[in-house]
C-alpha cells in the first residue's frame, strides 16, 4: 500500500509517518499511490485524485476523522477496502470507477449521467425521452446491458431495476459524482 501525505504540519506528517510504518509505504509521488491522506485545515487545495482519500481536521470539519486520531485507527482506515466511487467526466464522456478509467459511447454516457444525477429511480419513459428522444424500451435494455457489462464485471449491482419504477444506481456508489 502507496500513501501520499498532504499537510503543512511537519508534526502531524511525521506522526503519521510514524504510525503507518509497517503498515505502508509513504510516497512524495501522488501519481503511484492508492491512498491520500489529506489535512483538510491545512488550506492547501485537495488535488484531483481517483483513489481512496482520507480526510484528517482539528476542527471538525465534515467528512474528516478527527485529530488527534486513536492510536490504530489510521492503518485500518487505510487498510479498509477503497470507496468504489463512481465518476463521470463530462470533458471526455468517460467514467472513474473503483480506480479504472472506462470509455463510454455518448449514449452510454447521457444514460449514466442521467441515472447517476438522480438518488432516485428513473422510469422508462424518461429514459427514453431524454437519451433518444423517444425511441423504444428494447435500446434502453440493449444499453443497460451495455453499461453492466462495463461496470459490474465483479458481480457487485452497480444498476438496479424495477420493473415498476425503473433503473437508478445503487447509493454506494455516487459519491463521485459528475465533473
Amino acid at each position: 500500500m502507496r500513501v501520499h501525505i498532504i499537510s503543512r504540519d511537519g508534526y502531524l506528517i511525521r506522526k503519521i509517518e510514524l504510525e503507518l510504518s509497517g503498515d505502508a509505504d509513504i510516497s512524495d509521488d501522488i501519481k503511484n499511490c492508492d491512498t491520500l491522506i489529506y489535512d483538510a485545515d491545512s488550506g492547501m487545495a485537495l488535488p484531483d485524485f481517483h483513489g481512496k482519500i482520507i480526510k484528517l481536521s482539528r476542527l471538525g470539519k465534515e467528512g474528516s476523522e478527527p485529530i488527534p486520531l486513536p492510536r490504530g485507527r489510521l492503518a485500518s482506515l487505510i487498510k479498509t477496502e477503497v470507496t468504489a466511487r463512481l465518476t463521470i467526466s463530462s470533458a471526455d464522456k468517460s467514467v472513474i470507477f473503483k480506480n479504472s478509467k472506462i470509455k463510454l459511447t455518448s449514449h452510454e454516457y447521457s444514460l449514466l449521467s442521467l441515472l447517476v444525477s438522480r438518488a432516485d429511480y428513473v422510469p422508462r419513459d424518461e429514459i427514453s425521452e431524454k437519451v433518444w428522444g423517444g425511441a423504444t424500451d428494447g435500446l434502453i435494455n440493449i444499453y443497460i446491458h451495455y453499461l453492466r457489462e462495463k461496470l459490474e464485471a465483479d458481480g457487485e449491482k452497480v444498476i438496479l431495476s424495477s420493473r415498476k419504477y425503473g433503473y437508478k444506481i445503487n447509493e454506494k456508489y455516487l459519491e463521485g459524482g459528475i465533473c
